[in-house]
């Protein structure tokens, strides 16, 4: 198979990698074109120097570029190669754009993991189907024989999915982050949960800043988010202030509820890992 990438940014770089192991032709293009030569040498890509050149020598194309520049490539590369997709985090006006292309199959594809992951095996992959046929069919096949678990759904589901999966997660975090600057920390003295966050935020701050702004600012769903989570902060805060634990203690109470054995087997999980790292309890 031969694939065309628009975009040799992080995840532009993985998905050759993953090609170039299976042997396929793979073909870069990046607006910085130092960027798609340095990736090319190391993945035994090969860089070209304009965009509609993808369209021309690969089938499949794939593009990998900030959200807010998707749907520019997109019209930029209809009625080139079979099949032409994208990574973008927000869908909404992504699929809207590709409903307009009447060349290739299209379908715009969600990676839920970042460049960090070594194999797609046990990682989901959500895919907004948009005009598809057999050479859709057949990358999604490739995909799931490599162990990832590929999950269908429209363009409206997935956004308001991710305002709560991405744009409220990366929030949190990125907000203890913020207000742990200047606050005395001795990990030593850490409780088991405080672990656990301070690790999900260190982890946090690997991500890319533009793509955590995009995922905010572009995805309609995500400030409704922000405003649920500041909502419930606020109100237990301004009780705590005065002397009351009525809201702390309703949350507990539905939150148990709600998951009831989940949230036993996460307790259980979450000191099996402390006592298998070897972090005292």
């Amino acid at each position: 198979m031969r694939l065309g990438i628009a975009g040799a940014g992080a995840m532009g770089s993985w998905f050759a990698s993953l090609a170039r192991s299976e042997g396929w032709e793979v073909y870069l293009f990046d607006i910085v074109p130092e960027r798609a030569e340095r990736v090319a040498r190391r993945t035994g890509a090969r860089a070209v120097g304009k965009l509609e050149e993808l369209g021309e020598r690969a089938e499949v194309l794939l593009v990998a570029v900030p959200i807010s520049r998707t749907p520019e490539v997109l019209r930029r590369l209809d009625g080139r190669g079979e099949l032409l997709m994208d990574l973008a985090s927000v869908k909404g006006e992504v699929v809207r754009t590709l409903r307009g292309i009447r060349g290739p199959e299209t379908a715009s594809l969600h990676p839920l993991f970042g460049p960090g992951a070594r194999t797609l095996r046990g990682k989901t992959v959500i895919s907004v189907p948009v005009r598809v046929g057999r050479r859709y069919r057949e990358f999604l096949r490739f995909l799931s024989s490599r162990g990832a678990r590929v999950v269908e759904m429209g363009a409206e589901e997935h956004d308001r999915l991710m305002a709560v999966t991405q744009a409220l997660t990366h929030f949190l975090l990125l907000s203890c982050a913020g207000a742990m600057e200047g606050m005395r920390v001795r990990e030593e003295l850490s409780t088991p949960l405080f672990s656990s966050l301070l690790q999900l935020v260190r982890a946090s701050l690997a991500s890319d800043p533009s793509l955590c702004g995009e995922i905010q600012l572009l995805n309609p769903h995500s400030r409704r988010a922000r405003e649920r989570l500041l909502g419930v902060m606020g109100r237990l805060h301004r009780e705590l202030c005065s002397g009351k634990t009525e809201g702390l203690c309703r949350i507990l109470e539905r939150g148990s509820r709600r998951w009831g054995r989940e949230v036993r087997e996460a307790y259980r999980r979450l000191y099996e890992e402390l006592e298998r790292s070897g972090s005292s309890p």
